[in-house]
C-alpha cells in the first residue's frame, strides 16, 4: 500500500513555479479588487486623493464604467459555470461510479501500523486520536488525553 506524504522537497520545478505564478496572480487580483474599498478608507481618514479622482476628474464616471463591466463579466462567467454544471450533470447525472471501500480487518490495522491488539480497542474508543510521522517514513497513531490534551506514548 502506497503512503502518501506531503514532500514539498520532492516538487518538480515546473509545479513549484505553476504553484507561485497562480498564487501570485490570484494575489493581484484581491489586491486589485480591494483597492476601491482602501480608497475608501483613507477619504474617510481625511486623505483629500479621493476627491480630487473622484468629483473633480469625474472618476466615479469610469467607476460606474468598471462596475457595469464587471458585473456583465461575473454574469457571463455565473453562466459558463452554471452550463458547465447543467452539462456534467446530464452527462454524469445520477451515474454512481464511485467504488466502496473494502472494510479493514483489525488483523491488518494492526499489522499495518505494528501496534499491539489491545490498542485497537482503545483506538476506536477514544475521542481523539492523533498520527504522528515517525522519521522513518512510518505512521504511528497516539490517543490524547481528555484531560491533559497531550499525547499518551508509549
Amino acid at each position: 500500500m502506497k503512503k502518501i506524504i506531503d514532500r514539498p522537497e520532492k516538487k518538480s520545478p515546473l509545479r513549484k513555479i505553476t504553484e507561485l505564478t497562480i498564487t501570485a496572480f490570484f494575489w493581484s487580483i484581491w489586491i486589485y479588487l480591494i483597492l476601491p474599498l482602501i480608497n475608501l478608507l483613507m477619504w474617510i481618514l481625511g486623505v483629500k486623493v479621493f476627491y480630487h479622482e473622484v468629483i473633480v476628474i469625474a472618476g466615479y464616471k469610469q467607476l460606474i464604467q468598471l462596475l457595469r463591466n464587471s458585473g456583465i463579466l461575473v454574469i457571463l462567467i455565473f453562466c459558463a459555470l452554471r452550463m458547465w454544471g447543467y452539462y456534467n450533470y446530464r452527462r454524469f447525472g445520477l451515474k454512481n461510479r464511485r467504488l466502496a471501500s473494502r472494510a479493514v480487518s483489525d488483523e491488518e490495522i494492526v499489522r499495518y501500523f505494528g501496534i499491539e491488539p489491545e490498542e485497537i480497542k482503545r483506538l476506536k474508543e477514544s475521542k481523539a486520536v492523533t498520527f504522528i510521522m515517525q522519521e522513518n517514513g512510518n505512521i504511528k497513531p497516539v490517543i490524547l488525553s481528555e484531560e491533559l490534551s497531550q499525547p499518551l506514548v508509549k
